[in-house]
């Protein structure tokens, strides 16, 4: 990825625009990365796979809603999913 400080971005701006429009730039403020440019189509394809996501059914936040709004759930029936189980030991206290 080709990295331009804000000042040649803000002098050049076409042309790293330009480049932005093929693959990833960088663009840097005061030594520190400040932003990313990406293609267009890029992003597009990232917004789909976040939509996609969200929708699975096996995601993750679609399983927490389903616990947080659904009907009652046993702890002994969670610790059939592995997921689940691995929660569940991470966050529960024994005893």
């Amino acid at each position: 990825m080709r990295s331009f400080t804000a000042s040649y971005f803000k002098t050049h701006f076409g042309s790293v625009l330009d480049r932005a429009g093929v693959e990833p730039v960088r663009v840097e403020r005061r030594g520190r990365d400040a932003t990313i440019l990406i293609p267009e189509s890029e992003y597009r394809a990232m917004r789909n796979r976040m939509r996609s996501t969200e929708t699975d059914p096996d995601s993750a936040m679609e399983r927490l809603r389903d616990l947080a709004f659904g009907p009652e759930t046993s702890l002994e029936s969670l610790e059939t999913d592995p997921r689940s189980a691995a929660i569940l030991r991470k966050h529960v206290r024994a005893g």
